[in-house]
């Protein structure tokens, strides 16, 4: 029998070599396979860093320096009492060569660790590897990229702290136009990227790739060469852009970083980076990496969930069968043996007709039970200029446990959308290296045929969430052209149905606006000075979305229906591309539509798996804001600062039981401005916000000549002369906005947005 010091002191060495190997870097390999003729280097993208809540860009090196290597790359991702996911793809090497393999993993909260193992054909391991991810748990990095040709004065930010709250920190990685990719998902580690002069010296690709980061969330800045910084000044413009944001400063990183020295210290830079990301993103990012999903999730899932239509049971005849079968069984067959004398058949004929009922139940239940796996999909189809974007969002399920695959078309990039229930990592638990036993319940083959999708044991109905994308050019023209014209109120334009089909749900989408068109014929063309623009709340998507598919007009108190089942899943689609392209202050506009016909999952490679769905068209159309030398401007670029009260800057609401102060900087439009106007954030009653009321109440501005607050009226538009007493040093004014009457403290207030008109310069 061994000793228990022996026995401690074994677990006492196992703790520290784990702790080291830990401690090592970020691509630490513990357990590594020495012994095998191939050589790996693994590396984490760009930033060679991890980040929970993104995709992690693995990137695997792998050198033959033996015999000829025919057989599979595969990564296991395991998770904490969740399903576990294996990733593969064939490698052949020939002695002497090397090839690099590319893996986006999506990284929830806790995962600790990959493994990786090269198998040949006959199954034999090769190589094996453990791949530590490191990720911080206990500190939010927001990763800053540097392009710029000065890396060494973007390394003085390296460690700058945003929020001591959060132990949130800057973590500086520098960038250059070789390193820069042209995949998006390779710089989903970045939260910001810096870029001077060598910005222009990227390839086009590479500059789409950029911005398409952006509009996913990203945040760009611009900084000016030549300049210098002052205290919580230097940022020129902030125009978000999708999800993300571009900003140009007057200054460079060279002219903070000199501010700080001068300052002895370094907050400043802190304080810039807060202003640049807004509170609002800030706060959101802290939160990211305590997820256990990734960031679209549960947006996706809502979207590729439901039931699909036709499948759900019809309540009205299950009742009219179980009546009939009660009046059978009971006074129906009494009475009938009765008149006849032969109650001794009683139970016979009861038992026959159970059996008889349980197959009408069957058959008519037959429409509404699944044979085989399903696939429930939202597809968006988004046609800018001379490329057609197509991402479909899908989630397999299979109404029993059994094992099932899925091909994908080729052509289309395939990642997996991971998602978890389980309860949240806590703060200061001890790291825990999964075991490595390959038992995978989501296994992702890439291959250039097509990649597969394989499930199994899985419980039944499990939804397993995925997205597959797809680019290419525009044959023939794009399902909607056109032109607008917004000037307040005012709308003009035209729109061509350019397909050979009616198109259904006809929108033109801005941000906080919309025009419903409805329905437009085969090559119908419509005046757009005909319809009305109306006011939405596009941080509230829900509801626009319901708007927009006809929930309220037709089908509220159809709960049910295969028509209310297929108007919920075009409202869901449209709910998700609200949010991705709207939900933030932007200029465009976009056209959305269905076609009549639907070509289920077209993403599918064989008909075995049934689809449900709806294809979504989006198309950019140019938008025109300018009238007789005029520009109208919906909406106030920068964000208020709150000086007293609640304000919620992603809703532009307040609170319904006090009162908000809010300073408008008008600097963007001060030298140029016309006239100020106010303009309601929902006026239409068929909206149904449950939580959302409308602003009944006063507004006041500060009157900086008199040291009082007078009242406006909303419904007057001001002219620049009026506005000259509650304008202050900077260019700004005091709003403060009153509800007449306190509702509910869950609920929130709408309140009105402020509306310019420029002269055109």
């Amino acid at each position: 029998m061994r000793k228990p010091g022996i026995r401690v002191l074994a677990a006492i060495c196992t703790a520290l070599i784990i702790a080291c190997s830990m401690m090592a870097g970020d691509s630490v390999h513990a357990y590594k396979d020495t012994a095998s003729p191939l050589n790996i280097t693994v590396t984490f993208g760009i930033t060679d860093s991890a980040k929970y809540g993104r995709y992690l860009p693995l990137h695997i090196l792998v050198k033959n320096f033996g015999d000829d290597v025919s057989g599979m790359l595969q990564i296991f991702a395991p998770e904490e009492d969740e399903e576990n996911y294996l990733y593969e793809t064939e490698l052949v090497l020939a002695a002497g060569d090397s090839e690099e393999k590319v893996f986006y993993i999506p990284l929830s909260y806790g995962m600790e660790a990959l493994f990786l193992r090269i198998l040949n054909d006959g199954k034999d391991v090769l190589y094996k590897d453990t791949i530590l991810l490191n990720a911080p748990k206990d500190s939010t990095d927001i990763n800053l990229g540097v392009l710029s040709a000065n890396h060494d004065t973007a390394s003085y930010f390296n460690g700058v702290s945003l929020n001591d709250y959060m132990d949130t920190y800057l973590r500086v990685t520098g960038l250059t136009g070789e390193l820069m990719p042209e995949e998006v998902l390779e710089l989903d580690m970045l939260d910001i990227i810096i870029a001077d002069d060598s910005y222009e010296g990227l390839t086009e690709v590479q500059k789409e790739t950029v911005v398409s980061w952006v509009f996913s969330g990203g945040v760009l800045i611009f900084e000016k060469q030549s300049g210098s910084y002052e205290k919580d000044g230097g940022i020129e413009s902030s125009e978000a852009a999708g999800e993300g944001l571009i900003i140009h400063t007057g200054f460079s990183m060279s002219d903070l970083m000199n501010y700080c020295e001068d300052m002895g210290s370094r907050s400043e830079a802190g304080n810039f980076f807060n202003r640049a990301l807004t509170e609002n993103r800030l706060m959101n990012l802290e939160s990211e990496i305590y997820s256990n999903s990734m960031p679209d999730y549960w947006s996706v899932y809502s979207m590729v969930n439901s039931v699909p239509p036709g499948k759900i049971p019809s309540v009205a005849k299950y009742v009219l069968v179980l009546l009939a079968y009660i009046l059978l069984i009971g006074p129906g067959l009494y009475l009938f043996l009765k008149k006849r004398h032969k109650p001794d058949v009683q139970r016979a004929l009861i038992a026959a007709f159970a059996v008889l009922f349980c197959g009408i139940i069957f058959a008519i239940s037959s429409d509404t039970r699944f044979q085989n796996s399903f696939v429930n999909y939202g597809t968006i189809v988004e046609e800018n200029r001379d490329r057609v974007c197509e991402t479909s969002y899908f989630s397999l399920r299979s109404p029993d446990n059994r094992n099932y695959k899925v091909k994908l078309k080729e052509g289309y990039s395939l990642i997996a959308i991971a998602g978890s229930n389980r309860e949240s990592f806590s703060y200061g638990m001890e790291r825990v290296i999964p075991r490595e036993d390959y038992d995978y319940n989501v296994g992702i083959r890439y291959a250039g045929e097509g990649d597969e999708i394989r499930i199994r044991d899985m419980v039944a109905f499990s939804p397993n969430t995925f997205k597959a994308a797809r680019s290419y050019a525009i044959e023939g023209e794009a399902t909607v052209s056109g032109e607008l014209s917004v000037f307040k109120d005012q709308v003009g334009g035209r729109l061509i149905n350019n397909t050979e089909e009616p198109l259904r749900n006809v929108t033109v989408v801005l941000y906080g606006q919309i025009i419903e068109i409805g329905s437009m014929e085969p090559k119908e063309e419509v005046d757009l000075s005909n319809y009305v623009i109306r006011d939405c709340a596009s941080e509230y998507p829900y509801n626009t979305s319901r708007k927009i598919a006809g929930f309220y007009e037709n089908l509220k108190n159809k709960v049910g229906q295969a028509e209310y089942t297929e108007v919920i899943q075009k409202a869901q689609i449209v709910q998700y591309y609200l949010d991705e392209f709207f939900s933030q202050k932007t200029d465009t506009a976009r056209v959305i539509a269905y076609r009549d016909t639907e070509e289920p999952a077209q993403f599918l490679a064989d008909d075995s798996t049934s689809g449900y769905g709806r294809t979504l068209y989006a198309t950019e159309i140019p938008v025109s804001f300018e009238k007789d030398g005029l520009i109208y401007q919906p909406y106030l670029k920068e964000d208020p600062v709150v000086l007293d009260g609640f304000y919620d800057g992603s809703s532009i609401a307040m609170s319904s039981s006090s009162a908000v102060t809010l300073e408008i900087s008008l600097n963007e439009a001060l030298e140029d401005l016309v006239e100020l106007c106010f303009r309601d954030g929902v006026t239409d009653k068929d909206y149904s916000y449950d939580y959302r009321t409308e602003f009944v109440g006063s507004c006041y501005f500060y009157n900086f000549e008199t040291g009082r607050y007078d009242k406006m009226d909303l419904q007057k538009a001001y002219q620049r002369a009026e506005l000259a007493p509650y304008i202050n040093d900077s260019n700004s004014l005091q709003v403060r906005y009153v509800q007449e009457k306190s509702g509910d403290s869950r609920s929130s207030v709408a309140l009105p947005i402020i509306s310019l008109v420029r002269r055109a310069g």
